[in-house]
C-alpha cells in the first residue's frame, strides 16, 4: 500500500539523520578539535527539506501567508543555530548558549522536533514586529531623566540600599585592577544583569554594535532605548501602539530575549540602568597594544613557511583588529589622529576583513588547524591566539592549537 509505504519510507529516514547525529556527536566527544564541524554536520542533518522539522513545526502552530510562514521559518532556524552552534552574539554568550550534543543524542529528531516547536512563538512574535514597524509607544507622561556621569553611577543607583557598600567596594576594586574604560563599562553591565536576573541584550554583529554605540552618544539615548523597550513589551503583548515613526530596527533587536516580565523588571529600573546594560553590551574593546600585536603576527606567520602565509596573515590580523575592536587602544595617548582619522582608518581596513579571513581558509595546508572551517572559526582562532599571547606570548602553545 502506497500510504503504508510512504510511513515506512518517512520512519526510515529518520532513523537514518537520528543515527548521523549521533555519529557526529561521537566524533565531537572524541575529537574537540571537530566540534565546530560536527556540529555543522548536525546543522545540515536537521535542515534537510525531507525531514520536515521546521516546516512542519511552523504547520502545527497554525496558518500563515506565504511571506510570514518563511519569515518564522527563518526565525526556528536561527534559533536551532544559535542552540546547536553558538552562533548569533558575541563569543563566550554563543559558546554558553550551545546545547550539549550528549543530550541531542538521546533522541536527536524527537528533540529538534520539540525544540522547533518552542521557537515558532517567537517568529511570531517578529511577524507581530514587522506588522508594527510605522507604529511608537507613548512615552510616559513623566519624561525621561538626563544622562549621568557615569555607567557606574548609573549602577549604583539601581541597587538597593542593603548592597550598595559591597558594590561600591567591588568598583573601588576595578579601579585598584587598572580595569580600562571597556571593561568596566562591560563589567558594569554584567552586575546589573546578574542584579537583576535579566538576559543580556542581543546583537547580531560587530556593524549592529557600533551603530548602536554610536547612538549611545546622543543625549537622548537613556530615552531611546527605554521607548525601544516599551516597543518591544507591547509587540510581545500583541497591543497596537500609536502611529507615528517607529523604533530604530537595531534598538528593537536587543530585546529579542527577552520576556514581558524580564521587559518590565527592566522598565521598572529607568532609563539610565537600561543605557548602562546596552552601553556595556555593545561597546567595543580598546585594541590590543602594538607589542601584543606584533607577538600575535610573528606567531601566527610561524604557523607556515608557505608563500604568501606571511604577508597573508599581516593582512587578516590588521583586519581582524579593525573589525572586532575600537579605533584605538586606549593605553595609546601618542597617535597623533583625532577620533574621525582614527575611526576612517579602521573602517578601511576592517572592509578587508572577511576577504582576508576566506583567503586564510582557502589556504594550502590549513596552518590555522582543520577545524577552522568558517569566518567566524578565524575569528574565534585569532581571539584564542591574542589569549595565549597576553597570558605568556607562547609561540609554541600557538603552534599547538593548530
Amino acid at each position: 500500500m502506497p500510504g503504508m509505504e510512504t510511513t515506512r519510507e518517512a520512519t526510515q529516514r529518520r532513523k537514518t539523520a537520528a543515527d548521523e547525529i549521533r555519529a557526529a556527536a561521537s566524533r565531537a566527544a572524541s575529537d574537540p578539535s571537530v566540534e565546530h564541524a560536527e556540529r555543522l554536520r548536525i546543522m545540515g542533518v536537521l535542515l534537510d527539506p525531507d525531514l520536515e522539522i521546521v516546516s512542519s513545526a511552523v504547520r502545527s502552530y497554525g496558518t500563515f501567508t506565504q511571506i510570514e510562514r518563511d519569515r518564522v521559518q527563518d526565525y526556528v532556524v536561527r534559533s536551532l543555530e544559535r542552540v546547536i552552534l553558538g552562533t548569533g552574539g558575541p563569543r563566550e554568550v554563543g559558546e554558553r548558549r550551545r546545547v550539549e550534543l550528549a543530550s541531542i543524542s538521546r533522541a536527536p529528531i524527537a528533540w529538534a522536533s520539540k525544540y522547533a516547536r518552542s521557537c515558532v512563538p517567537g517568529g511570531v512574535t517578529e511577524i507581530r514586529r514587522a506588522r508594527a514597524r510605522s507604529a511608537a509607544p507613548a512615552s510616559p507622561s513623566n519624561g525621561w531623566m538626563p544622562p549621568i556621569p557615569s555607567a557606574e553611577e548609573a549602577y549604583l543607583e539601581s541597587c538597593e540600599n542593603a548592597v550598595i557598600t559591597e558594590i561600591a567596594d567591588r568598583i573601588e576594586g576595578w579601579d585598584r585592577k587598572k580595569m580600562l574604560p571597556h571593561e568596566i563599562e562591560q563589567e558594569t553591565a554584567a552586575e546589573l544583569l546578574r542584579l537583576h536576573g535579566l538576559p543580556k541584550p542581543f546583537t547580531a554583529d560587530t556593524r549592529a554594535r557600533r551603530r548602536i554605540s554610536s547612538l549611545l552618544d546622543r543625549e537622548d539615548a537613556p530615552g531611546m532605548l527605554a521607548r525601544s523597550l516599551l516597543h518591544m513589551l507591547a509587540i510581545i503583548e500583541g497591543r497596537v501602539v500609536p502611529a507615528g515613526e517607529g523604533p530604530d530596527h537595531d534598538l528593537l533587536d536587543l530585546w529579542v530575549d527577552y520576556t514581558v516580565d524580564d521587559a518590565r523588571a527592566l522598565l521598572e529600573e529607568g532609563p539610565l540602568v537600561i543605557a548602562a546594560i546596552v552601553r556595556g553590551t555593545v561597546v567595543m574593546p580598546s585594541r590590543p597594544s602594538e607589542a601584543q600585536r606584533r607577538e600575535l603576527r610573528r606567531a601566527a606567520k610561524g604557523l607556515s613557511s608557505a608563500r604568501g602565509w606571511s604577508s597573508l596573515m599581516q593582512q587578516t590580523e590588521a583586519a581582524w583588529v579593525a573589525e572586532h575592536f575600537a579605533s584605538r587602544s586606549a593605553r595609546d595617548n601618542r597617535s597623533p589622529l583625532n577620533e574621525s582619522q582614527a575611526e576612517r582608518i579602521r573602517a578601511a581596513a576592517a572592509g578587508h576583513w572577511e576577504e582576508s579571513a576566506m583567503a586564510v581558509l582557502s589556504f594550502k595546508g590549513q596552518p590555522l588547524g582543520r577545524h577552522v572551517q568558517t569566518i567566524a572559526d578565524v575569528s574565534d582562532w585569532f581571539f584564542g591566539a591574542l589569549e595565549m599571547v597576553r597570558s605568556d606570548g607562547s609561540e609554541l602553545r600557538l603552534k599547538q592549537a593548530a
